[in-house]
């Protein structure tokens, strides 16, 4: 047969075409299945590229794969899977009518049997944040390739397609990596919600099916010994009184949860610390025996207060008056409002200094030798929260001062309707990321159906969670100087505040030490039966009114400028600071003596300040912030964006113009506005000090300014804190011991022991830096 030209062209057209649709036909399969990774590298190259634009188009992609809205309970799957009963709502609705003691008797005896090597992990790098940030995913690299070739001499294109095809791969690898952590730990809080409904229900008089109870204790608190805590009192000696009839526990036999939720007792004031924290627990107990306080204290810790420095602290609870007052005990008391005679004033405000009953809680014993490590600073705190005796805890960090009686933070409104009361943090222009929001909202309960959480009645998270202001886009939300909780009511989310912490990615990485984690392990548990105080935090300290010192003159704001945070009660009240009352906490004036304002004081001015206590005649809150993200955290984030670009093209505010400019006089010029922020921050105080404004340039399009709120306290407010002050900065460990010193019988850290300078004084390590 003859072929004509024609013929052959046809054919050959055919031929193509046939040859383009089997290859995009096997594109196609393999795509919808995942299988893209085994494509051909060659095909790879030419279906992907590396631009800006594929960059944004690739973010949104994985934000849409990510996000909690496509949550799978595989859980319930698993166990729907072979419960027939399960597969339909008629069936659900069937089976969610039987007891709940026999609903969970049928699926943890179904998931033992199918996971019986399950165990809580730790996980580790794998999570990698930057997958909904690929640019930023490459630039990386891109850095770390060009540090290769300078170190060894390469010359040629610092980025090669190679290289990007190489990227693409570890970016692949890294986006399967972070979502198959996401889903174990999904699963994982998830198995924890079911544990807390089934055996943590406070309404059972009995235990039920204790044999699960303990097997699933034992997969989940990993970390716990089953050891309960040694309780010392002020004559150095072991007793068994922190819970009812302590001796009586086996470790064997009872379940450390149900001992210590059963067992919880009374209120009290609760602090975590360790030898360096000693001074500033000396002056808080001197505070709160200022304050008449009657409840009782524990102070936890892991072995790690020295016995010399728990006598130090026995002293400041037990001292007699006279001798607490002495003037000659404190090099600083004549120097520090000398004008105050502490005995003569406390006469006057009915102060009669009550000694204080006060435990020591070794905790060491209570974590398992494999997670010795895992609870590391503030996580410190949690652990107290679980292990105290107390059922209503007032949960304090060891330099908090409460400003009124303590007994009062339980007469609070939200308190007294939720049991759970946390304070609110200052409105720090820092924003999280969405996936990080995004992340928590997942280990939340949020499936209506097909969920174990529909199964066990446990309830969706609503706006309480998913509207507040680290859910919608602020790092900085909650302030945890004050928790006051009751255990008994919400003892999983305080139970799971613990594992929680254990994954430092990207649970730690995304909160600030256990900010946030209260809330959070409450909302993760299904349970939002909790309040914020309604303020957020102020600066504390006495308003700017000379011009001189003031850093916006042209603006009609309030200034206040300190180093220490406050809160203010519904009614306006200042209930408590933290940082204590040094007018700077971290260092002296010669530090600081040429930033402003001290560079416009002179030296007897700048020495007032720093060798006083702070003195706290206004409160100033800062005007509120709107959100960055929606609830919910939405895929689409150029909302978002936009929101922020526009904030960055707004004037700058004082520390972020001109830093190479050495004037502060010029600087201070080139202001003539209203702030831009509600706080700005200075270099002084080595980062603490920063300014509030009660009036700035509105964030929003319909107004041109935000207000805060200005307080001013009145003769007898001041009196009080000025007297506080000064209790407080004369704490000294030159006083007379109440007791003679007991021999511990039990082992302390003495690797960490503090030891006692000439005078009287303390050395420990120095405290972890936090924000405030």
């Amino acid at each position: 047969m003859r072929w004509s030209f024609r013929k052959v062209a046809c054919f050959t057209l055919a031929c193509f075409t046939l040859a383009v649709f089997m290859v995009a036909t096997f594109y196609i399969v393999w795509s919808i299945y995942g299988l893209e990774k085994y494509l051909p590298i060659g095909f790879r190259i030419f279906q992907e590229t590396f631009t800006e634009s594929s960059f944004l188009k690739g973010d949104l992609k994985v934000r849409s794969e990510i996000h909690h809205s496509k949550k799978v309970d595989t859980l319930f799957n698993e166990f729907a899977q072979d419960n027939r009963n399960l597969r339909d709502s008629r069936g659900v609705s069937k089976w969610k009518s039987q007891p709940l003691s026999d609903r969970c008797e049928d699926f943890f005896t179904h998931w033992l049997a199918a996971n019986p090597d399950w165990k809580f992990q730790k996980f580790g790098d794998n999570f990698d944040k930057s997958i909904v940030n690929k640019k930023r995913f490459f630039e990386v690299k891109y850095d770390r390739i060009k540090q290769r070739y300078k170190q060894n001499n390469i010359e040629g294109p610092l980025v090669t397609r190679e290289n990007n095809n190489t990227i693409q791969e570890e970016y692949l690898s890294a986006i399967k990596a972070t979502m198959d952590i996401e889903t174990k730990m999904v699963e994982t809080m998830s198995l924890f919600r079911v544990y807390g409904k089934c055996f943590l229900n406070q309404n059972q008089e009995t235990v039920s099916h204790p044999e699960i109870f303990k097997k699933m204790t034992d997969k989940l608190f990993p970390f716990l010994s089953g050891q309960l805590p040694i309780f010392e009192r002020f004559d150095g000696k072991v007793y068994n009184e922190g819970f009812p009839e302590m001796s009586k526990y086996e470790k064997s036999q009872d379940i450390l949860l149900n001992y210590i939720q059963r067992n919880v007792q009374g209120k009290g004031i609760l602090v975590s610390a360790t030898t360096k924290h000693a001074r500033d627990l000396i002056k808080l107990i001197r505070v709160l025996r200022a304050h008449n306080n009657e409840l009782p204290i524990q102070i936890v810790h892991k072995g790690d207060i020295s016995q010399r420095n728990q006598q130090y602290l026995l002293a400041a609870a037990q001292t007699e008056v006279d001798d607490m007052l002495d003037p000659k005990l404190s090099t600083d008391y004549m120097n520090v409002s000398p004008e105050l005679d502490l005995k003569e004033d406390s006469k006057r405000r009915n102060v009669y200094f009550p000694k204080q009953d006060l435990t020591f809680v070794n905790i060491k014993q209570c974590i398992s030798r494999e997670y010795k490590y895992n609870f590391p600073g503030y996580a410190n705190k949690l652990l107290a929260l679980f292990f105290t005796s107390f059922k209503e805890v007032l949960l304090f960090d060891a330099d908090t001062i409460p400003l009124v009686p303590p007994k009062e933070f339980f007469d609070l409104e939200g308190y007294k309707a939720k049991s759970a009361f946390f304070f609110k943090d200052r409105t720090l222009n820092d924003f999280n990321d969405y996936i990080e929001t995004n992340f928590f909202t997942k280990l939340c309960p949020t499936l209506k159906s097909n969920s174990l959480d529909d199964l066990f009645d446990i309830p969706v998270i609503t706006e309480h969670t998913l509207n507040n202001g680290y859910m919608t886009g602020w790092r900085h939300f909650q302030e945890a100087g004050v928790v006051a909780v009751d255990k008994s009511k919400h003892f999983l989310g305080v139970a799971l505040a613990s594992p929680l912490s254990i994954w430092k990615d990207p649970v730690v990485s995304s909160v600030w030490g256990d900010k946030e984690l209260y809330w959070l392990a409450l909302s993760i548990a299904g349970d939002e039966n909790y309040a914020f105080n309604e303020h957020y935090a102020a600066s504390v300290g006495v308003a700017t009114t000379n011009p001189k010192y003031k850093q916006y003159t042209k603006s009609n704001a309030h200034e206040v400028c300190s180093s220490h945070p406050g809160h203010i009660s519904n009614d306006g009240r200042l209930l408590w600071i933290n940082s204590g009352f040094s007018y700077c906490k971290k260092n002296g004036i010669f530090r600081d003596r040429n930033l402003f304002p001290y560079s416009a004081m002179d030296t007897s001015e700048q020495k007032g300040l720093f060798d006083q206590p702070l003195r706290i005649q206004h409160a100033l809150v800062p005007p509120g912030i709107p959100r960055i993200r929606e609830p919910g955290s939405p895929i689409d984030d150029t909302p978002e964006t936009e929101l922020l670009l526009k904030w960055k093209s707004r004037p700058k505010d004082v520390d972020e113009i001109n830093k190479d400019v050495k004037s502060e006089e010029e600087k201070i010029s080139q202001l003539d506005s209203n702030p831009q922020k509600g706080w700005v921050k200075s270099q002084a105080c080595a980062g603490y000090y920063y300014c509030a404004y009660d009036l700035i340039d509105s964030y929003f399009t319909d107004k041109d300014v935000d207000n805060g709120e200005f307080f001013e306290y009145d003769d007898n407010t001041v009196s009080t804190i000025e007297f506080l002050a000064k209790v407080w900065m004369t704490g000294t460990t030159k006083t007379k011991l109440p007791v003679k010193a007991a021999e511990p019988e039990t082992t302390q850290g003495k690797e960490n022991e503090g030891t006692k300078k000439e005078g009287g004084s303390i050395e420990g390590d120095k405290q972890k830096k936090d924000h405030n």
